[in-house]
């Protein structure tokens, strides 16, 4: 037993270390180039303000995607016949959960008032308060042509040099009060100088205080977000998509959260505060934001509107710069649930206004898109519980009863071995909304009729087969798609594990959509079916309890089925070295890849590890080969160190980019140092 809480108090002490690797793991299979940072503080807050076994109900289980329903099912069952857990390695007695699944849950769980809480006292993870400071820099080699002057008269493009900076510095006190800064300023952004006389070009603030369970359960002052229900009323943040986790479809959001991350749109800038008696939660909330916008002159009455948002978060340019928090937007907005083990129903309400119109683009895509300076969304959301089936939706209208709009789910264990999933939803072609993360299969939540099917299958503990079949319509245009379309998405991949050995999967994904394109014979776009099919085989090896070897092969092949033209090809190799050394106190982490594409259509992802707070899944495509280093060293016991470098060389291209990025050579270099500092 002593052994037992000897191994949970080191485990508790890597709580960031653990979460990193549980988050390579959810996004490999991901193919965007998304803020993971907001999934990394939603999974460390969760080791680091646990789940109590004794108190948590289905949908606290639901956030971690490792485990089935029929797990989640088991675990309620076996605390409804025994009693309440005296120890979360009681969890070893309940059929339905192996070995590794437990050892996933461990940093995520505990038992309160249990009689062994005792071993728990004084570990570093209980220290009443945490501070932490992280300071990371980083760089391109080459130059692109943003840093030169185009001539004598004119100057570089961009305001600033090309290095990185990221200063964050956190504050945690007994997970009641969390508090913390973070700033940025990306290559090619003034520092300390220019439009940035202060410094950073991006700052965030935020203070998060926890109630309990009271009258008072949170209050969010500064950045934070907000996320109710399955996301379509209204979601701010990172939500996955489709993905080899067949289960995983079901939103849990949360309510209010501090906002951490570096991703300058996506958040809320105001207070908020959660309420609470019983069963009963109210959440209120209120934001003023500073958006980047392009503001324009009407045609009318010297009136002017906005035609555009910024995205990206760059300010480097004049042009970028003059967009800068050029735009205000205000909100207020609320949320009113009842919750308990089996059942839960929720009303979300919220009030957009900007201070200016929003005029769109004149594109007949754009007829049903969001016109105007306010928007009201409002919805209700559930989700049951009964036997072996959880039933949740969510249906939302916008501003009177417009727009109405659905999405419908099922997650059902058909025995210890099988769980099936499906999701439906019919969202409006006029649907609008501030911030949406609702299951689509366009990153824009509106126009799209779909059905989603997917099941899990376990023969033994070395074997699963996961499964999906999604088809879908938009009974409207889009970018790029002239007309209503269809299409469809099909995944198989087979898993096949031997603990402390090896693991490998072998993966097929089909998609079939519909883009533009022009033929001879018209003179307006008609729309092409195309097929991407992608096949992907990875080996991990545990070649000893310190070194892991790991390897990639990846094919795509993208058909257009208008023509003669023949299907593009993309390919990709990778092998991958990973070295801890606990003597050493330093982890190793390297890769060689090849890769050889025809074009971006037919371009193949790869996630690559990072600094800490940092994640990476780069698209590759032309024809080349690229390396990446990573150490982690820990200098002191509350002091540690990354170093990464990485290197793409092409080998039938001598441009890389366009425009003001474009570099004149076939490589590019990138370098990070991050330094961490914890009291």
């Amino acid at each position: 037993m002593l052994l037992t809480f000897v191994c949970q108090t080191t485990l508790l002490s890597q709580v960031e270390d653990d979460v990193q690797e549980e988050i390579e793991q959810w996004i490999e299979n991901e193919e965007s180039v998304a803020d993971y940072q907001d999934l990394f503080d939603q999974t460390a807050m969760g080791k680091q303000r646990k789940l109590n076994l004794n108190k948590a109900i289905y949908e606290d289980f639901t956030r971690f995607p490792f485990l089935t329903p029929v797990q989640i099912l088991a675990i309620l069952k076996h605390r409804e016949k025994f009693g309440k857990f005296l120890t979360v390695y009681e969890l070893q007695v309940i059929e339905e959960l192996d070995v590794e699944t437990i050892k996933k849950m461990l940093p995520f769980v505990e038992v309160l008032n249990s009689p062994f809480e005792i071993f728990r006292k004084g570990s570093e993870f209980d220290r009443a308060l945490k501070n932490e400071f992280v300071l990371t820099y980083g760089e391109r080699f080459e130059r692109s042509r943003g840093y030169f002057s185009t001539n004598d008269s004119v100057g570089p493009a961009f305001a600033g040099s090309p290095e990185r900076y990221v200063l964050r510095h956190r504050i945690n006190f007994k997970n009641r009060i969390i508090a913390g800064f973070n700033g940025e300023k990306d290559a090619g952004e003034a520092f300390f100088v220019g439009n940035n006389p202060r410094g950073f070009d991006f700052n965030s603030v935020h203070l998060f205080i926890r109630g309990g369970n009271g009258l008072i359960r949170n209050i969010a002052i500064g950045d934070y977000q907000a996320a109710f229900g399955q996301g379509l009323t209204f979601g701010s943040g990172l939500a996955f998509g489709k993905s080899p986790f067949i289960t995983n479809i079901k939103r849990n959001q949360n309510g209010l959260r501090p906002y951490r991350s570096l991703n300058e749109n996506d958040f809320l800038r105001g207070a908020g505060i959660t309420l609470g008696h019983k069963n009963f939660e109210s959440t209120i909330f209120v934001a003023r934001n500073r958006l980047d916008g392009t503001v324009r002159e009407a045609d009318t009455l010297e009136e002017f509107v906005i035609s555009s948002f910024g995205t990206t978060g760059l300010h480097r340019t004049n042009s970028e710069i003059a967009n800068k928090n050029s735009v205000g937007r205000q909100m207020v907005g609320g949320n009113i649930s009842y919750k308990t083990n089996t059942f839960s129903i929720g009303y979300t309400s919220v009030y957009t206004q900007y201070d200016l119109n929003f005029v769109p683009q004149d594109r007949l895509y754009n007829k049903f898109r969001f016109f105007g300076k306010s928007l009201f969304n409002h919805g209700v959301n559930y989700s049951f519980l009964t036997g072996n089936l959880l039933l949740f939706g969510e249906v939302s209208a916008v501003n009177s009863t417009d727009a109405v709009s659905l999405v419908q789910g099922a997650l059902m264990s058909l025995g210890k071995k099988l769980d099936f999933s499906f999701l439906h939803r019919n969202i409006s072609r006029d649907y609008q909304f501030t911030y949406a993360t609702a299951f689509t299969e366009n990153s824009a939540i509106a126009n799209e009729k779909g059905t989603y099917i997917g099941f899990v299958y376990r023969p033994n503990s070395r074997w699963t087969v996961n499964m999906y079949y999604d088809m879908y319509e938009n009974p409207w245009l889009r970018f790029r798609v002239d007309a209503p379309s269809f299409g469809q998405d099909f995944l198989s991949e087979v898993q096949y594990t031997i603990r402390k050995k090896y693991s490998m999967y072998a993966r097929v994904r089909v998609r079939d959509r519909f883009f533009n394109t022009q033929v001879e014979s018209n003179k307006l776009n008609v729309l092409e079916p195309t097929s991407r099919f992608q096949a992907r085989y990875q080996l991990q090896y545990i070649l000893s309890p310190e070194m892991t070897l790991k390897t990639r092969v990846e094919w795509v092949q993208f058909d257009r089925m208008i023509g003669n033209s023949k299907p593009e090809n993309g390919a990709l190799a990778f092998i991958d070295l990973n070295r801890k050394s606990q003597k050493l106190k330093t982890t190793f982490v390297g890769r060689f890849m090849v890769f050889n594409t025809e074009s971006y259509d037919s371009r193949v992802y790869a996630f690559e590890n990072d600094v800490l707070y940092s994640f990476t899944v780069p698209a590759f495509q032309n024809k080349g080969t690229r390396f990446y280093i990573l150490t982690k060293t820990r200098l002191a016991r509350n002091l540690v160190l990354w170093l990464r470098l990485g290197r793409t060389t092409y080998s039938n291209i001598n441009v890389i980019s366009s425009g003001n990025d474009r570099i004149d050579g076939n490589s590019a270099t990138d370098f990070k140092v991050q330094l961490r500092w914890t009291i």
